[in-house]
């Protein structure tokens, strides 16, 4: 068991030196270089792809947004006109019959307040 070990010992030495070895030879001025260069290369592709990718995901969004906003502004407009007609209908209905409208008031008045209770 122990001329194993022994073995098996000097297996990792070895092995440790081989690796020392290679990252010498990575670290190498050219090797390095190369490795830098290879890195920057693919890094900068990777920007270009995502950024044409991302590019028309973005206008699309925009245009989204944008027809949305607009959307929400007509119906904020049209929900405007449409309040400002029944003020101007209940206003001219209660100038045309003040009874009525005095009459319809007191009554919810007092199916309001029998509600509350």
């Amino acid at each position: 068991m122990a001329i194993v070990n022994a073995n098996t010992s000097s297996n990792n030495a070895t092995g440790t030196a081989d690796a020392a070895a290679g990252l010498d030879r990575l670290l190498d001025g050219a090797h390095t270089d190369e490795l830098i260069n290879r890195v920057a290369k693919g890094a900068h592709e990777a920007v270009d792809r995502l950024a044409a990718t991302a590019g028309p995901a973005v206008d699309r969004i925009r245009r989204g947004v944008d027809q949305a906003s607009d959307s929400v502004h007509a119906g904020a407009d049209r929900l405007s006109e449409t309040q400002q007609e029944w003020t101007e209908s209940l206003r001219c209905t209660v100038r045309e019959h003040p009874l009525a409208a005095l009459a319809t008031a007191v009554a919810l008045g007092v199916l309001v307040s029998r509600l509350a209770r």
